[in-house]
């Protein structure tokens, strides 16, 4: 037996779970881990799979020691422990693993995940990653009752997604994050249950599994991928959903909410839901003016995407601008506004075009008589408008964008997303750009997430143009 460190020298033990397609995932958690982790890391697959390609993938990918368990061995940090091909690696105690050959009705990740709460307790932690289905739930509830941590790969980003997405439903999980962003948290030593909050409120509350679970119901629920949100943002909305049907606790609402299909549906807009309005934010509408519509005069048309409308203001605002700006300069350029938003029900309230006094109370009489009317304490929008804007859902994480637009609307959509989303999202309006087409982000926005893509020279406010 190598006993040549003592345990004492580890911090944590983390379990990685996989099966088919997992692999890559692996290497993507230990592939920004040195040598020098304080932890040991112990992979568990599914009975189908070798681990001798998992062996050739990490030593391209990790500083990490790999050694192949081919008989009990003490367990040191900075490690990666591998079962050899039809054996299974069990804790025997809090110092050691053993290999174990597999046995006809004995799940093997149970197996492992059961050893490990007996053995390591609070100071384990399972990584369950990519996989078909497969019996990993009364492991990690087993984890979660000896103290440890459970750290789901979102769903939306496995190969396959039955292992972490069976996991979440039925268990919950102390966190949720791609591979890369779970290796982020191992190496740097985070919380992942504060990771992205900025709330000092939060800062000592872990998130609860049944947090977790809701919105993985939410997702299968409703297609939404709210992995990709803050979770500070989600969890506050949870909170006050909590607190409005008058329940005791977060636990009391996750059991109401988890047994009543129709709160499911209900919280996935309630947790999306934006800040819009009619003509806000004065400055984009003077750069429309001063920047864009000038090199567009002479275009047979202008096309727009807005991304995350929400409820239509923006998108209405911005073609009524567009159409006057254009006439003015005497151009006939026909403006086609293609407006999208996640939410079912914010697309129908943006395409029915009825909005109440207060909330076209800012825009001047001329602007309303002319793209509207009133009725029954209503303004309805006009023909010219509704022939220049058109309404869909879309979720700019998950569907392909829209292509050759000569203006994308991005703005105060990232407030929302986690920002290791930031540049894949930024990605998406980069592809929607024609060359030389502009970007309008938020205020307090940034692309320095994708340098090199936009640039800002000589253009105004959150203006920015796209690199050819």
């Amino acid at each position: 037996m190598d006993v040549s460190a003592p345990h004492e020298t580890i911090e944590r033990v983390f379990v990685l779970v996989a099966s088919a397609g997992g692999h890559e995932a692996i290497a993507d958690v230990l592939g920004g881990i040195g040598r020098n982790s304080r932890h040991a890391f112990i992979v568990a697959l599914k009975a189908s799979d070798g681990p001798s390609m998992l062996e050739e993938t990490l030593g391209f990918r990790t500083g990490l020691r790999i050694v192949e368990v081919d008989s009990a061995m003490s367990i040191r940090p900075g490690t990666v422990y591998i079962a050899p091909p039809g054996s299974d690696l069990v804790a025997s105690d809090a110092s050691s693993v053993a290999p174990q050959p597999r046995a006809m009705g004995v799940d093997p990740i149970e197996r492992v995940l059961a050893s490990v709460a007996r053995s390591w307790g609070g100071r384990a932690t399972v990584v369950v990653l990519s996989g078909g289905p497969a019996s990993v739930q009364a492991g990690a509830r087993a984890v979660l009752a000896a103290g440890g941590a459970v750290y789901c790969q979102s769903p939306s980003t496995a190969a396959l997604q039955d292992m972490p997405a069976s996991v979440l439903r039925e268990v919950g999980a102390t966190s949720v994050g791609s591979p890369a962003e779970i290796g982020g948290w191992i190496r740097d030593g985070l919380s992942a249950d504060v990771r992205d909050t900025g709330d000092p409120e939060l800062q000592d509350m872990p998130l609860p599994p049944g947090f977790w679970t809701l919105l993985e119901r939410v997702r299968t629920a409703t297609n939404l991928d709210l992995y990709a949100y803050r979770t500070a943002t989600l969890f506050r909305r949870v909170m006050q959903r909590a607190r409005a049907l008058g329940c005791r606790s977060l636990e009391d609402y996750f059991a109401r909410a988890l047994a009543d299909d129709r709160e499911i549906r209900a919280m996935g807009s309630r947790l999306l839901i934006g800040t819009t309005d009619f003509f806000r934010n004065e400055p984009l509408f003077e750069d429309l003016r001063d920047v864009v519509v000038p090199r567009m005069r002479y275009e047979p048309s202008v096309a727009v995407w807005c991304a995350g409308c929400s409820t239509g203001e923006e998108a209405y605002s911005v073609a009524a601008a567009l159409i006057i700006e254009l006439e003015a300069l005497g151009s006939s350029a026909r403006v086609r506004v293609m407006a999208t938003d996640v939410r079912p029900e914010a697309i129908a309230h943006a395409s029915a075009g009825r909005y109440s006094a207060e909330r076209v109370a800012n825009v001047p009489r001329a602007l309303r008589e002319r793209f509207g009317r009133s009725k029954d304490g209503q303004w309805h929008v006009g023909d010219q408008l509704r022939d220049a804007v058109s309404f869909s859902c879309h979720d700019v994480l998950c569907d392909p964008p829209p292509r050759d637009r000569d203006l994308v609307l991005f703005r105060n959509v990232m407030i929302y997303l986690r920002p290791e989303v930031h540049p894949f999202a930024l990605r998406r309006m980069h592809e929607a750009l024609r060359p030389g087409g502009f970007l309008a982000v938020g205020e307090s926005e940034s692309t320095h997430s994708l340098d090199g893509a936009f640039a800002r020279d000589a253009l105004r406010g959150g203006i920015l143009q796209r690199v050819e």
